[in-house]
């Protein structure tokens, strides 16, 4: 069975952690999944964390714990799936990012760092150092208050009309004459976002369907129209 209470922390003198995540190549039935896998005394217990997939973007993860598996020697001991309402969502925040290599931090930038690749240069214990050693920098006060104001910063929120020019749009038509160069505009009218354009008995095409009035007005000059 599944270690509770004081005999849980002896289980922590030899562990291990890893990530796996399932963004893509899934099934049909199957969205997209991360397993957080902890293996203790080498191997021989491991309990696997299995997170859903709720928001994925280029510069967040957001996860929710879905279930969670016990195993000893390979075999499942015990399994148990978490309701909507008993779930803990996180978030997992990208601060770097290219084909083989990714640094995040689960919750806020005061978190410890987590460093994924997928290249076998990695593996190697001489690459490792010399990685670590430039990843140091990244610990320091200076470059966490630099990753706090420029590389975490939310997008700003885009800029709205105000609310009477969004009502109001107007129609513009534009012919450009065969003899020259120049171009002429026509005002249609001004009319509100819910109309649409030429509503009313004044509509000179309102017999016609709305192909048949472009290529009626693609061949009318601007005198004509007007």
């Amino acid at each position: 069975m599944v270690p509770e209470g004081k005999k849980r922390p002896l289980l922590n003198l030899v562990k291990s952690s890893t990530r796996h995540f399932y963004l893509e190549e899934l099934d049909e039935t199957e969205d997209p999944y991360v397993v957080d896998g902890t293996r203790y005394l080498w191997g021989l217990i491991c309990r696997e964390r299995f997170l859903g997939v709720t928001s994925l973007t280029r510069r967040s993860l957001d996860l929710d714990v879905i279930g969670v598996d016990w195993s000893f020697g390979g075999a499942r001991l015990w399994s148990r799936g978490y309701a909507r309402l008993q779930r803990n969502p996180r978030q997992v925040q990208v601060l770097y990012l290219d084909g083989d290599f990714m640094i995040s931090v689960e919750g806020d930038l005061n978190q410890s760092f987590s460093v994924y690749t997928k290249s076998d240069q990695w593996l190697a214990r001489t690459q490792r150092l010399k990685r670590g050693l430039r990843l140091l920098g990244s610990y320091t006060p200076k470059v966490r208050s630099l990753v706090k104001r420029i590389v975490m910063r939310k997008p700003e929120p885009e800029p709205t009309a105000p609310q009477d020019d969004m009502e109001l749009r107007d129609f513009i038509m534009l012919q450009r004459q065969e003899s020259g160069k120049s171009l002429k505009m026509l005002k249609f009218g001004m009319v509100s976002s819910v109309d649409n354009p030429w509503e009313g008995e004044e509509d000179p095409f309102v017999h016609l369907t709305a192909d048949e009035r472009q290529e009626l007005i693609k061949i009318l000059s601007v005198k004509e129209i007007e």
